[in-house]
């Protein structure tokens, strides 16, 4: 276990508290629609907006399961992720319990709450 995996680990739960307030309100894909137009029509983007660019024009379902999925294409969206900007987790103390838990699953992998 390294900082790197840590930080993979605790975007993976971070975009899972996004999704679950993403499942109460519909509008923030909208919105993260118009900040990943707004980014690449600035510069043409990153490889991952593009990618999000693509994804979001999905339902809900779909974008969800795609930017959870443990997979390089999971990694890549959660990386480059408009719901990072748009809902965040904005309270140090939050972000801090986040990279702690990220931590105790990585350590214990029968505590992984997901793949």
């Amino acid at each position: 276990m390294n900082a790197h995996h840590i930080a993979e680990r605790t975007r993976l739960l971070s975009h899972e508290a996004y999704a679950a307030l993403i499942d109460v309100d519909g509008s923030l894909v909208d919105q993260a629609r118009s900040a990943i137009e707004a980014a690449i029509g600035r510069d043409g983007g990153t490889t991952g907006q593009r990618l999000w660019r693509l994804i979001l024009c999905r339902s809900w379902s779909e974008i969800r399961t795609r930017m959870l999925e443990d997979s390089p294409e999971g990694r890549l969206l959660r990386s480059n992720s408009p719901f990072s900007t748009l809902i965040g987790i904005r309270d140090p103390d939050e972000r801090t319990k986040l990279w702690r838990q990220a931590k105790r699953d990585l350590s214990d992998p029968t505590m992984l709450t997901s793949s």
